[in-house]
């Protein structure tokens, strides 16, 4: 109890990626983010977190953020669940420039589409600086994004949007 048993360090990282910033555990992976990697765009990486496997601590993946996401700070938020991760990026393009984003990717390291982007998530009333996926949580076919600057009950009054995640339905 207590015992540090691994320091996850990134391939090629740098300073000021902010590595670690959001951080989850779900499964045998964990999912840390990097949102001011590769000048602001930001990516995530997937570390194996299965203690019986010989790879323990090793990263499998970096996520970058999707094209076009220039100082998006794609990785700020992260969450895992069932084979699935979900990432905030705050400052991305939403339904407005600037609203905030969220994506959902295939976190399934066994399926031929792993860290693949399944969908791209954005609030129906976005508005600029709103900051649409601060925030992120993921569980049981569900999606939460909190948008903690959205200004509809008054100034930074917040909004949180749920959302369907299962790739199933």
């Amino acid at each position: 109890l207590g015992v540090q048993l691994k320091r996850l360090s990134p391939s090629g990282g740098s300073f000021f990626d902010a590595f670690g910033h959001g951080v989850a555990l779900g499964g045998k992976l964990a999912l840390v983010g990097t949102p001011y990697s590769h000048f602001g765009a930001g990516s995530v990486y997937l570390f194996d977190a299965d203690r019986a496997s010989a790879t323990f601590g090793t990263q499998l993946l970096e996520i970058p953020a999707p094209p076009g996401a220039s100082g998006t700070a794609f990785g700020l938020s992260v969450a895992l669940d069932g084979g699935l991760a979900l990432v905030g990026a705050s400052h991305g393009t939403g339904a407005v420039a600037g609203a905030g984003c969220a994506y959902l990717f295939n976190a399934n390291p066994a399926s031929p589409t792993f860290g693949h982007e399944l969908i791209k998530f954005q609030a129906s009333d976005g508005a600029d600086h709103d900051l649409f996926g601060f925030s992120v949580a993921l569980a049981d076919g569900l999606a939460l994004m909190g948008a903690h600057r959205d200004d509809d009950l008054g100034p930074r009054s917040g909004s949180t949007y749920l959302f369907d995640a299962n790739p199933l339905s």
